[in-house]
């Protein structure tokens, strides 16, 4: 049997237990599990009112890009991170060893990658826009 976790009138959890186990002695009793039609992908995020489940409304795409953009900036800020921490950087201009050029380098392609990224980003169907993962290493390889 499939259950479905509701807070809020929303879905919260999705899971499955035994026909023959009731939820409401294999759970706290304080939780709302009810069932989910076999008929129905209900799935975390789904609307439950008046004993009806519905899928949530659509975000504007406009909205999608936007929020994978600030995606994209997080994972090259991550990435630009990771080789030239913050730290090394203050400590380069306060007097400290310069940074290599090297890393500069790095940094600065990591940079124009997420500019390509973001581009693509807003030529994006919803369709791409829901398969784009933009922490993966693909994106950001230097191989070809």
């Amino acid at each position: 049997m499939k259950l479905a976790r509701i807070e809020n009138n929303e879905v919260a959890e999705v899971t499955e237990i035994a026909k023959e186990l009731n939820p409401k002695t294999l759970y706290h009793p304080d939780l709302n599990w009810i069932e989910v039609p076999d008929d129905q992908p209900v799935e975390p995020g789904w609307l439950y009112q008046d004993g009806q489940y519905s899928p949530p409304a659509q975000q504007p795409l406009s909205e999608r890009k936007a929020e994978m953009v600030a995606r994209i900036k997080a994972e090259a800020y991550q990435r630009i991170e990771g080789i030239m921490p913050i730290w090394t950087v203050i400590r380069s201009l306060t007097g400290g060893p310069a940074l290599s050029d090297a890393v500069k380098t790095e940094a600065q392609r990591l940079r124009q990658v997420s500019n390509t990224l973001e581009t693509q980003v807003n030529a994006m169907t919803a369709q791409t826009l829901n398969a784009f993962d933009p922490g993966d290493d693909t994106h950001w390889s230097t191989q070809t």
